[in-house]
């Protein structure tokens, strides 16, 4: 049984009645296919009596459903480049959906609950101001880290202080200082001649990125003809000859759903090679990619590998080192100095700055699930996951990103 779609004022049977409403063209389908959108949403998060238990759980057919219908809006959304009909989504039905559709603990038929640990439960370090003892962050050290960008890590991002930082070394007593010794595992404490404050920046989360329109192709295509290869691992791309790049893909180093940010902080300012480009964003630019193989790729979204151009583009994994990366060095082929395409330093440097707010500030930053086979209630885990509200926001601008980008830099 579809989702009814006369509470939003469409004399429609069901969604499969209703679909070419949102076909017509732009003039013709903007208001339906928006009234389409707020009802859709509306009828998931506000609940209909018919779609919901006793307890207040929606019901499982009803969610997949929902599921099914709302991915269909973005394709049809996307078909007629309409990104207003999802802007036009009230803003109170992101802000509370939680309050309107929220599992009861204690019901037999709740959906599969993904639990997502932060990243502390694996950390190796651990950070504590001596003043009080309190513990404001950590890390975890798979071989890489020098006390010198250990000493960077604390002083240019994770604190904000007004004498320099003295961190020494719980077990041994021993001061930390600018070597390129290898940071000890164990406990730290900080301390200053002046006050400490721990940074109140956050990092830039992030979910994997979808490719929506032709600025993304380019982006692609320039990428693969640079690289040739995992630019982290080294692993060359042998079929590339024939056309073949399954397990490879281009990774944005800076991600395309926070592209508001890139044009308010003006951060196409890093990118020179496009400055003749007509109608493409300087965010799908080859200097603001790398080629990476797939799983490489879903790590850098996620931070959990980063660069620090800074240190001899040295690879740096803030997690077990499941792929035996850590301390590698970035390929030469990316970032050639006289080529005009080579990735920007600055772009790395961002990133690198990001991955240690999300991995070492607090608890760390949520690391969000991203295999949803066949199946399963994408929009139920989401919500039920960490940081739901704006992971959801996220995803919404990540499909709806290449539209909304024309004409900016």
């Amino acid at each position: 049984m579809g989702l009814s779609f006369s509470s939003c004022g469409i004399a429609r049977g069901d969604i499969g009645d209703a679909r070419p409403l949102a076909l017509k063209g732009k003039s013709g389908a903007f208001q339906s296919a928006s009234h389409l959108a707020t009802g859709l949403l509306s009828q998931h998060f506000m609940g209909s009596r018919g779609d919901k238990q006793r307890n207040g759980t929606l019901n499982q057919r009803s969610s997949y459903s929902l599921v099914s219908n709302f991915l269909w809006l973005y394709s049809s959304t996307l078909q007629c480049g309409l990104v207003d009909i999802l802007l036009s989504i009230p803003d109170f039905l992101l802000r509370d959906h939680h309050k309107y559709i929220h599992p009861s603990p204690d019901s037999s038929n709740n959906l599969r609950c993904i639990n997502m640990s932060d990243r502390s439960t694996y950390r190796n370090i651990f950070l504590h101001l001596a003043s009080t003892g309190a513990t404001f962050g950590g890390l975890y050290q798979a071989g890489s880290i020098t006390e010198e960008i250990f000493l960077w890590m604390l002083q240019n991002v994770l604190l904000v202080a007004e004498q320099p930082l003295t961190v020494t070394h719980r077990a041994s007593s021993r001061v930390i200082t600018r070597t390129t010794h290898v940071v000890e595992l164990g406990d730290y404490d900080v301390s200053s001649a002046g006050p400490i404050q721990v940074t109140d920046e956050v990092s830039s989360l992030r979910v994997l990125s979808y490719s929506v329109s032709g600025q993304e192709n380019h982006f692609r295509d320039g990428v693969r003809a640079r690289d040739g290869r995992c630019v982290i691992t080294g692993v060359l791309n042998q079929f590339a000859p024939f056309g073949r790049w399954n397990a490879f893909k281009a990774a944005h180093v800076f991600p395309l759903q926070h592209e508001s940010i890139w044009i308010d902080q003006g951060y196409g300012r890093w990118v020179t090679n496009m400055a003749n480009e007509v109608g493409l964003s300087r965010i799908n630019s080859t200097q603001n990619g790398l080629l990476l193989k797939s799983d490489v790729h879903d790590l850098f979204d996620s931070y959990m590998l980063s660069i620090n151009p800074d240190d001899g583009y040295k690879i740096i994994s803030f997690g077990p080192d499941i792929l035996g990366v850590d301390g590698r060095i970035l390929d030469p082929i990316c970032r050639n100095p006289n080529d005009n395409n080579r990735v920007s330093d600055e772009l790395l440097q961002w990133h690198f700055r990001q991955a240690v707010l999300a991995n070492m500030k607090g608890a760390g930053d949520p690391v969000f699930e991203s295999d949803f086979p066949p199946g399963t209630d994408m929009i139920a885990d989401i919500r039920k996951g960490p940081s739901s509200q704006q992971r959801f926001e996220m995803e919404m601008a990540s499909r709806l990103q290449g539209f909304s980008s024309e004409g900016q830099v």
